[in-house]
C-alpha cells in the first residue's frame, strides 16, 4: 500500500508537471530507489543521518496493491507508459 502524499517531490518538479498537465507520480523518476525493510522509520533515520532524502511512504500487506492519495484509496495498476510522453507542446514550442 502506497501513501502518495508522502512520497517527497521537490517543488520544481510539482511546479513543472502542472504546468505540463501531467502527473508527477507517474513519471519514471530516474534516480529513486524503493526499499523495503522491518524497520522503515530506522532505515529513514539512518539514511538521513548519512545526507540522503528518505521517507516511509507505504506498507506490505497481503491484500492486494493500492494507492492512497487526498485520503482516497484506490487499486494501484501497472504503469503503461512513462507520463512525461503525455505532455501536449504547443505549435509556440516546437522547434523546426
Amino acid at each position: 500500500e502506497i501513501y502518495a502524499d508522502e512520497i517527497p517531490v521537490l517543488a520544481c518538479t510539482k511546479e513543472v508537471c502542472r504546468f505540463a498537465g501531467i502527473d508527477y507520480l507517474r513519471l519514471i523518476s530516474s534516480g529513486t530507489m524503493v526499499m523495503t525493510a522491518f524497520d522503515g522509520e530506522k532505515l529513514v533515520s539512518k539514511l538521513k543521518e548519512s545526507g540522503i532524502n528518505a521517507a516511509v511512504i507505504g506498507r506490505i500487506t497481503d491484500n492486494g496493491r493500492y494507492v492512497t492519495k487526498n485520503n482516497k484509496r484506490m487499486e494501484l495498476l501497472p504503469q503503461e507508459k512513462d507520463e512525461i510522453y503525455s505532455i501536449k507542446i504547443n505549435d509556440e514550442f516546437k522547434s523546426n
